[in-house]
């Protein structure tokens, strides 16, 4: 049974979130030269590409269905490694993604040796939030939302399972329930330590690891500042413009990398 198919900082409110983001993609016209964006206005596609060269170093991560992948992980990983240092922008938009994904993107972005800003336009829920926390400064949107990053184990999640040992006589529990109970204690804590490395505030890292809510439960702005996260609000409209662009074109390409304003979808 494959750890990173079973284990997954996974895809907060997965029904509602896949639903609703299908049904803004399906009624987005043929792609042509102009066409409406999902917010009804008509602009020219090259307005992204002309926005995106104010920002010389931004990667974008809006995978299809909202999943980062460990495709998209090894893409973006390959590209951090080639991309000339100096700050770097991540622009998510995403409902979360396989664990070894996310934590290996999460582990690179820490150690970039230039300042690192996460912007997050409309949503960056379980594994994409792990990847902004990754970041030195996260931009939200107002309206914008990050998520706790428990992690969820056989689409369960692992603080329930961890618990039901603690709560149940082993002589009552299924052995595969008590494996998967022993998974998921190994799972809550190398969460934790990962939050913990990047996460100061006790209060944020038992919001986002302790599962006292549901995994798709929002941090709005507001708490998230509260909570201690290095938060601030506004996000240019030059980002919102690109990730806006890349969620219209639903092309199955994984990360896109903005480098010196010249847009790639893959480099090497």
């Amino acid at each position: 049974m494959k750890h990173e198919t079973k284990v997954a900082l996974g895809y907060a409110g997965l029904a509602t979130g896949l639903v609703g983001l299908g049904a803004a993609l399906g009624v987005i016209a043929t792609r042509r030269r102009e066409r409406p964006t999902l917010m009804g206005r008509r602009e020219p596609e090259a307005l992204a590409y002309r926005a995106s060269r104010n920002i010389p170093n931004l990667i974008v991560i809006a995978p299809p269905q909202g999943s980062i992948s460990t495709t998209t992980s090894q893409e973006i990983l390959s590209t951090l490694r080639r991309m000339p240092r100096g700050p770097l922008g991540i622009a998510i938009h995403a409902l979360g993604g396989v664990t070894i994904a996310v934590d290996h993107v999460a582990h690179a972005l820490a150690k970039w040796p230039d300042r690192v800003t996460a912007y997050v336009p409309y949503r960056a829920m379980s594994g994409g939030t792990l990847i902004a926390l990754a970041a030195n400064e996260i931009v939200m949107d107002s309206s914008a939302i990050l998520g706790p990053v428990d992690p969820q184990l056989y689409g369960l999640p692992a603080v329930t399972l961890a618990g039901m040992a603690e709560k149940k006589p082993l002589d009552k529990m299924k052995e595969e329930w008590i494996v998967f109970a022993d998974e998921a204690r190994k799972a809550l804590a190398e969460t934790r330590a990962l939050v913990a490395s990047l996460v100061r505030s006790p209060a944020a890292i038992q919001r986002l690891v302790g599962g006292d809510t549901t995994h798709g439960h929002p941090i709005k702005y507001g708490e998230a500042k509260q909570l201690g996260l290095p938060v601030s609000e506004g996000v240019p409209a030059e980002i919102r413009s690109v990730v806006d662009y890349e969620i219209e074109r639903n092309r199955n390409v994984g990360p896109v990398f903005f480098i010196g304003g010249h847009r790639h979808t893959r480099i090497g």
